[in-house]
């Protein structure tokens, strides 16, 4: 396995952080990739809407079937999991470490295919998006078991 091919992903529900070769520091390459952030107001109306009853003329309050922000962060694993494979696909990616919040793990891992699920190395759950320099680096080589 080329430590060229060796993948980082740092991620949560909105921000993702891509380092290509994290063990060699004057070759890795860093992608950031986020979730177009929405404000909840714009991704639904202040109330559900009403219905009328089943029986008599009375009206009541629907209530939401999901939770729009939850939505979206489903949305960005699959679109993580899409950007990897391809890179999969391509021959740029042997192994693949995650480290991600617990929720986005969950959502990484029901979103990714088998092929790619097959060159995860190793997974955490926990959320590094907000570290930068040393501290970051740091942690993708604790990541990585360097």
């Amino acid at each position: 396995m080329s430590d060229y091919n060796r993948w980082v992903l740092i991620a949560n529900g909105g921000v993702a952080r891509l380092i290509k070769n994290p063990a060699d520091e004057s070759r890795s390459q860093t992608i950031e990739l986020d979730a177009r952030q929405v404000k909840t107001s714009d991704l639904m109306s202040d109330r559900a809407g009403r219905t009328f009853s089943a029986v008599g003329s009375n009206r009541a309050g629907l209530e939401l079937h999901s939770d729009p922000i939850r939505h979206q962060e489903r949305l960005f694993a699959r679109h993580l999991s899409s950007y990897l494979t391809d890179k999969l696909a391509r021959g740029e990616l042997d192994a693949l470490y995650v480290a991600a919040s617990p929720r986005t793990l969950g959502d990484l891992r029901a979103v990714f295919p088998q092929n790619l699920q097959s060159r995860v190395v190793r997974q955490i759950d926990k959320d590094f998006t907000g570290l930068s320099g040393a501290r970051l680096h740091g942690a993708v080589q604790q990541l990585i078991g360097r």
